[in-house]
């Protein structure tokens, strides 16, 4: 029995404790009164009578769908029967003492009695006045315990569609809506309710699949709420479902921003009732059109599946995990060439590519890669253009090759060893996981350890479950990643602790006159990531990501108090990390020369509010450069206020401590509750 099951028949036995605690205070209770003052006696018993009747619709409300599966329907029956056979053998022997004896003659009357029970047709009960009182319990127990399996079985066959509507009630303010039930929601639903057993996963189908019967069934066994809307009337009203939590998962994108966009409509605007939008789409500046008008009580998440698939695979692999990598952690140096092979430059690819980007960046390293596509002349011809800064930053270097023919492998032979990480990404499972084991074959075949092979070699897989062989994981020669079971989860989705320490990096870049902030304002750090762009979002989520790279180079001296010294060079980390993550985005450097003698800030922005160049892609030492250059702007207009943007690298690096300590405390404050 899983968790989840188990959780539940424990909550379904709680109910049936409530119903025989309100039977015996039922008995009690009517023993005591004055039979004589019949008034109260009337209310007394339509008061018992009304509470039993909810404690009964409860359980059935919130068991009734184990009693779907035949194995709960036959288990249940046994038990009962077995308890009936119990209380029969017992009634005979008090009625008939003399006559009484075990034989298969009373075995049948005892099966009769009982099974009589369930199929009506005896009539009134018998009397038990002679009978004890605890037995008079048990047997018109028995008889409750049987009418409510009778009423869940045929519930179960006939009404599985209202017990699922009712079972709304049941929960309270920690709601989850969903928008479309595709894959990805039914994933990420599964492990919220796998974590949170009494949170409500409500789904919004659309009124066309009505009557499909086998999507119900599986929303229904997955413990969700159904609900069919008409997506197309623009009235619909959403918060009346009253979710916290709105997932917009669908395949289609163009669903998902129109859906939110007409959800946000109807969301309340009084302080106190957040609402968080995880949108998933692929569309570039989508941002722009939820920036105008926007409630600061709702919060929109962007992301699409491959920045989850990039995310978390630089979590569980990061760039610091390549064979033969040394940390430096006297001089918090890596004196290491990444130099990194992607097969594939779909969307997957590219936000691969960005990922690793910015997880490789730290003094004493260089970044290098090479990208192989067969159609990168003519789907990705745009690249160099746009991003030409970041190839020329990051050396990177691509290849129009189709992958899998003979000039490939030809090609492979004489520069495979020379990659210290090979990603495989080219959209299709089986296709992946093919060349990733040929390519791991070769690097075996050049003596190459096994080990170092799978530490090399990363298959993108999507459904791990179509390869039973990668259950032997240590038989299996490459490592694979992006499984959607293990991307659409809560933590990966909502990332709760994730965002509350952007929250907190968001809070300290704002409070820049403050060298060291001692405590962290909430209500200020709460309005400040209200009103910031998704873009800045985004920035200060990838500073939280980089905190554990921080950390293991800096193992020996710490974060608590770094000397001058140590804290200039994990600064530089942090700065490399953060121009990394610019220019891997399309923001061009904002050469010194270019930047106008009446601009007071080091970055241009366009009418939409867009980064286009920053001033500040520059390397660390070249910082005070462009912090004179516009402090000298700023003074010619008459601003005496002063920039230090090499302190903007140093004061991040002094908070991580903070940042770590409020993250711990809130962690342990959730465990504890």
């Amino acid at each position: 029995m899983t968790k989840n099951n188990f959780s539940k028949w424990v909550s379904n036995s709680y109910v049936l404790l409530i119903i025989i605690a309100v039977l015996i205070a039922s008995v009690y209770g009517l023993s005591c009164m004055n039979v004589r003052c019949k008034p109260a006696l009337y209310l007394y018993s339509i008061f018992l009578s009304c509470l039993l009747l909810t404690a009964g619709v409860a359980t059935v409300a919130v068991a009734y769908r184990p009693f779907k599966k035949g194995s709960v329907k036959i288990g249940a029956f046994l038990l009962l029967f077995i308890y009936g056979i119990v209380v029969y053998v017992r009634y005979y022997e008090v009625k008939e003492p003399c006559t009484f004896s075990i034989s298969f003659s009373y075995l049948l009357v005892f099966i009769d009695n009982t099974l009589s029970v369930f199929f009506p047709s005896r009539g009134a009960y018998e009397e038990l006045k002679e009978y004890s009182p605890v037995f008079q319990f048990h047997f018109y127990l028995f008889h409750l315990l049987t009418y409510i399996y009778g009423a869940l079985i045929l519930l179960s066959l006939f009404a599985g569609k209202m017990m699922n509507r009712f079972q709304q009630y049941y929960y309270g303010k920690k709601r989850c809506l969903f928008f479309g039930a595709g894959e990805p929601s039914k994933l990420l639903a599964r492990d919220i309710i796998k974590n949170a057993p009494h949170t409500g996963c409500f789904f919004l189908v659309s009124e066309k699949q009505k009557d499909d019967r086998e999507l119900f069934e599986q929303l229904d066994e997955l413990g969700a709420i159904v609900f069919h809307v008409d997506f197309e009337d623009e009235k619909t009203n959403y918060a009346r479902y009253k979710a916290s939590r709105y997932f917009f998962l669908d395949e289609d994108q163009d669903f998902n921003v129109r859906m939110a966009l007409q959800a946000v409509q109807s969301l309340p605007t009084k302080k106190g009732t957040e609402t968080h939008l995880y949108i998933r789409t692929e569309m570039e500046r989508i941002d722009n059109f939820f920036r105008e008008d926007m409630p600061q009580t709702v919060e929109i998440h962007l992301f699409n599946q491959s920045d989850l698939t990039a995310r978390c695979f630089v979590s569980e692999h990061p760039m610091l995990d390549c064979p033969e990598m040394k940390i430096n952690h006297e001089t918090l140096s890596v004196d290491y060439d990444f130099n990194l092979l992607l097969l594939g430059f779909g969307w997957a690819g590219w936000e691969l590519l960005k990922k690793c980007i910015c997880d490789a960046q730290f003094k004493g390293s260089r970044f290098e890669a090479t990208v192989i596509d067969e159609a990168l002349e003519t789907k990705y011809g745009d690249y160099p253009v746009l991003y030409d800064e970041c190839i020329r930053e990051y050396n990177l270097n691509f290849i129009a090759e189709t992958i899998g023919s003979k000039s490939f492998y030809e090609w492979i032979t004489g520069h495979l060893e020379s990659f210290n990480r090979i990603i495989v990404a080219l959209g299709d499972d089986k296709t992946n996981m093919d060349i990733a084991l040929t390519l791991a074959r070769i690097l075996q075949a050049n003596g190459k350890s096994g080990q170092d092979v799978k530490d090399t070699v990363f298959a993108h897989v999507r459904e791990k479950k179509n390869f039973g062989c990668y259950k032997k994981k240590d038989m299996f020669p490459v490592t694979v990643f992006g499984d959607m079971e293990e991307i659409y989860t809560e933590n990966e989705i909502v990332r709760e602790s994730a965002d509350y320490v952007a929250k907190m990096v968001n809070y300290v870049y704002g409070q820049y006159k403050i060298p060291l902030v001692k405590a962290i304002d909430w209500k200020t750090a709460e309005s400040e990531w209200s009103k910031a762009s998704l873009f800045n979002k985004d920035s200060s989520r990838a500073v939280a990501q980089n905190m554990e790279n921080i950390y293991r180079i800096a193992r020996k001296t710490g974060l608590e108090n770094p000397d001058r010294e140590k804290l200039e060079i994990l600064a530089e980390n942090e700065h490399r990390r953060w121009n990394a993550f610019h220019f891997a985005n399309g923001i061009r450097q904002w050469k010194l020369s270019d930047i106008p003698d009446d601009c007071e800030k080091g970055k241009l922005i366009d009418s939409n509010k867009n980064l286009l160049k920053h001033g500040c892609l520059v390397s660390f030492a070249e910082l005070q450069a462009v912090s004179e250059k516009i402090n000298l702007n700023r003074k010619n207009v008459g601003n005496p206020e002063e920039e230090d943007y090499q302190e903007v690298d140093r004061r991040i690096i002094r908070h991580f401590s903070l940042f770590t300590q409020m993250l711990n405390q809130k962690n342990n404050s959730k465990t504890n509750t």
